[in-house]
């Protein structure tokens, strides 16, 4: 017997128009806010995310995707490629900062669960060329505007992880903090404890004893002190709730100073995060490229979107007869002017057509027939008021456009 096809395990099929709503929702507030799109490509080399991302998180230890020579991979994240991406196209000689935004899937191979796909989508912002605090705050700004269109109410969690310097007396702190309960934590912690002491914040396991641990900024240098205490003035001013959390720290190599991730308030879900990586150019070019940035889940934040509708310019369109000619004179004007069409054009019968359309709740019909072609005209009907009337073709958009609601 053949075999069942199916979807490999842990990817997934997208179906209906929400995806792509989405994206158009968060592409027009990324232009708004005057970012440009940027797409890099699915397939990266390795070295590009070995380096950077560390050795030793997750991702790279065990998530990516590699091609059968090894030496490409799967894109597992988004930042590291748009700062190759930056440099190899030189955007580093236009005005900075460079603002840039993508949305598209990424792919990691770990453990399917709710929520968590080894293919799934992310929507990022980047902003590349500058030191200031107040980008940081400018992408957590964009995120909430994001979140206030789409009414999910969510919260931030903030910290610094401070800078090269501060964070040598900020891991010793940690090591010596978690050095008796070693004997204890999980075989995680124990290698964490040696490669990685700031991952041991974020266990999920040995919860209580990170709790306790060493609070991370009160032992940050006095200028990165100073750029999270600006960038919480910021928050603070424009209004954003967030909160600051010692285990946020973010598992990759490439961040410094600001960190952050967003949740949702009601579901306790984490929907994104991001940061500051002004050393992340540094693992794979001489050039100094400052950055700050994020990226969003799209398939969490598709299970929260509860106010999601269909766009409401929808016509139904019932063809009566042989008038091809005028009716695609028409249905080429109705598209052109904004309107998405609904027909089952294969049924000749007009009751099927009128069921199939019922079918889907289609308020609004045209129907084209011998008489209206000559005529140049459409007849329009309103099923929920009963208006029912002509329309010539010259005045069609306009029309419909007061009508259809």
């Amino acid at each position: 017997m053949q075999s069942k096809i199916q979807v490999p395990r842990g990817m997934h099929d997208i179906l209906g128009n929400k995806f792509i709503s989405l994206f158009d929702i968060m592409k027009d507030i990324a232009l708004n806010y005057g970012f440009t799109y940027i797409e890099t490509p699915i397939i990266e080399s390795r070295n590009l995310f070995e380096r950077p991302l560390g050795p030793t998180s997750d991702i790279v230890e065990k998530e990516m995707f590699s091609l059968s020579s090894k030496e490409y991979v799967l894109r597992p994240e988004g930042t590291a490629p748009v700062v190759r991406a930056y440099i190899e196209n030189g955007l580093f000689s236009l005005p900075q900062p460079q603002k840039l935004f993508y949305f598209g899937p990424m792919l990691r191979k770990e453990r399917p669960q709710k929520s968590r796909f080894r293919e799934h989508h992310q929507f990022g912002l980047e902003i590349l060329g500058s030191e200031s605090p107040i980008y940081d705050a400018f992408i957590v700004n964009v995120l909430w505007e994001i979140f206030k269109v789409l009414k999910i109410e969510v919260i931030f969690f903030v910290n610094s992880i401070g800078c090269q310097d501060c964070r040598k007396i900020i891991k010793e702190k940690i090591k010596n903090y978690y050095k008796p309960y070693l004997n204890k934590v999980c075989d995680d912690c124990k290698r964490r404890y040696k490669v990685n002491p700031l991952r041991l914040l974020d266990c999920k396991v040995d919860v209580e004893i990170a709790e306790s641990a060493p609070q991370i900024i009160d032992f940050l240098c006095e200028q990165c002190q100073e750029k999270f205490e600006e960038f919480l003035e910021i928050l603070d001013k424009i209004e954003i709730p967030y909160e600051i959390k010692n285990n946020i720290v973010r598992g990759l190599d490439y961040y410094n100073n600001t960190v952050f991730e967003v949740f949702s308030e009601k579901e306790s879900l984490a929907l994104g995060g991001g940061g500051r990586y002004d050393n992340l150019a540094s693992f794979f070019t001489k050039r100094k490229v400052p950055g700050v940035g994020a990226a969003l889940g799209v398939e969490r934040i598709l299970e929260l979107w509860n106010n999601y509708k269909e766009e409401k310019k929808v016509i139904g369109v019932v063809r009566i007869g042989e008038v091809n000619k005028f009716f695609f004179e028409v249905i080429n004007l109705l598209a052109r002017g904004g309107f998405r069409i609904i027909e089952s054009f294969g049924k000749e019968n007009i009751k099927q057509q009128l069921e199939f359309l019922n079918s889907l709740n289609v308020r609004y019909h045209i129907f084209i027939g011998e008489v209206e072609s000559k005529e140049e005209q459409v007849v329009f009907k309103d099923f929920k008021t009963g208006i029912y009337e002509k329309i010539h073709i010259k005045n069609l958009i306009k029309e419909l456009t007061k009508r259809v609601k």
